[in-house]
């Protein structure tokens, strides 16, 4: 069993890295498992690959599960989010402008927040986030236009 695909989004802080593996829950948060996978995501990566304290591992395992993880401190290993985080959500905004303040109950200033689109009339990108109290202010490359599907994850800092 291995790690199948790797890669990283960048341009945020934190950043996301996207891994599909077809190893199992249990041996992905066993102690040593990037060790052990090291020379397997060189070689995906065509290269080192460069682990960040802060990095978002969102992960698809066997069985079509999907869990978020942080990685260890020594970068050997990947631990479990658990309950860090508080809300997954989706919110939809008829476009008109670059930036549109959703309403997201419970959200703080201190948290972290990872959002993308599912759907847009116009090809744009997530440019930032800004958690408030209550909050979630998105910008936009551009206008998505009308129908435009925002989900979003937020972590308590």
């Amino acid at each position: 069993m291995a790690i199948l695909n790797i890669s990283r989004d960048y341009g945020s802080n934190p950043s996301i890295v996207r891994m599909v593996t077809d190893d199992s829950y249990a041996t992905m948060t066993a102690a040593g498992y990037l060790t052990a996978q090291q020379a397997n995501i060189e070689a995906l990566n065509v290269g080192a690959f460069e682990w960040r304290a802060n990095d978002v591992i969102l992960a698809s395992y066997t069985g079509d599960a999907t869990t978020l993880f942080t990685v260890s401190a020594d970068f050997t290993a990947l631990a479990d989010f658990e309950n860090r985080s508080f809300g997954a959500l989706t919110a939809v905004w008829a476009g008109g402008g670059t930036s549109n303040a959703f309403a997201a109950a419970g959200l703080a200033a201190t948290d972290i927040v990872v959002a993308g689109i599912t759907a847009s009339q116009n090809s744009v990108a997530v440019t930032k986030v800004v958690p408030t109290t209550d909050v979630l202010t998105v910008t936009f490359s551009a206008d998505p236009g009308t129908g435009t599907r925002l989900y979003w994850i937020a972590l308590r800092g």
